[in-house]
């Protein structure tokens, strides 16, 4: 009985040291994505959970050995699941609060999951003593269910409507100005928005970049002052054409962050497609066009 209380104890300590190992981490290297793509880290919250949820029930098949390895592993999973969904809830409550009421919204989000939760309960009840002696009825079951709930999850963030940029939108918007011409809707961008995988680019984005990173003689850094010396934003892309790399100013405006980003984009479209554009023709008309959209959004 000692033995079997040690080895528990152990179990335990070893998923709880992991998931906080886990949670630190993560935190330390998405968190500063976890906001603007926050429908995208939203779906990874679920199926995180789902994998968790997947990984406990197929426990009892494996040996002693490879139990603590999964119990790790399930541990890791939630661990990041509490962060990566505490954050995105976080970030669409204030954009559902369209009235300032974040904490009625916050509130009643609560309320509506707590709901969920119950029902689940009592429909457990029910089904359980009925299906538990059938294992494949049960794996089924939670096939079926999994597959409902990442595919309603899917749906419900797809839906999700920003009305600011990130840089999946803000390429989206960009990519479909310079290649037809026309400024796509708020709901066009998110439309066509991944929430799934990650933007992807010719080249690497280095957005917010040091000045040692770009320049490290000093007639390079003066090469650029040159050419943006009426900007609070530098842009450099290196030799190798392999990375884009911006460099702000700490008081740099929102207009400034856009025309720089524009230009990034205008260089990924010309890599991407070994075309052509004017800069000082193409950013006027976008700025005008966005300005002229609805509540100054494009």
């Amino acid at each position: 009985m000692r033995e079997f209380r040690s080895g528990t104890l152990t179990r335990k300590l070893f998923a709880d040291g992991t998931g906080m190992v886990g949670r630190i981490l993560f935190a330390w290297y998405k968190g500063s994505s976890l906001d603007c793509d926050c429908k995208r880290w939203r779906l990874f919250a679920d199926v995180l959970n789902d994998t968790a949820i997947c990984l406990d029930l197929i426990i009892p098949t494996f040996s002693r050995p490879m139990i603590r390895l999964i119990i790790c592993i399930s541990g890791v999973c939630r661990a990041v699941l509490g962060v990566a969904a505490g954050a995105t809830r976080a970030a669409l409550t204030q954009h559902q609060a369209r009235r300032n009421n974040m904490a009625d919204v916050a509130a009643k989000d609560g309320s509506q999951e707590t709901l969920v939760h119950l029902a689940a309960l009592l429909i457990s009840l029910v089904m359980i003593p009925l299906i538990s002696e059938n294992a494949t009825l049960v794996w089924t079951l939670f096939v079926l269910c999994t597959t409902l709930h990442l595919y309603a999850n899917y749906r419900a963030v797809s839906e999700v409507t920003m009305e600011i940029f990130n840089q999946a939108r803000y390429h989206n918007v960009v990519e479909h100005y310079l290649s037809w011409g026309e400024i796509l809707t708020v709901k066009e961008a998110n439309r066509q928005e991944s929430v799934t995988l990650g933007l992807r680019r010719p080249v690497k984005l280095h957005y917010g970049a040091s000045l040692l990173s770009i320049a490290t003689r000093l007639e390079q850094l003066s090469a650029l002052e040159k050419v943006y010396e009426e900007s609070k934003y530098l842009l450099s892309i290196d030799k190798q054409l392999s990375a884009v790399s911006i460099v702000l100013h700490e008081e740099v405006a929102t207009v400034e962050e856009l025309e720089v980003l524009f230009q990034a984009e205008v260089l990924f479209f010309i890599l991407r497609d070994k075309r052509g554009l004017v800069w000082k023709t193409a950013w006027p008309m976008l700025l005008h066009a966005c300005q002229s959209h609805e509540k100054g959004h494009c």
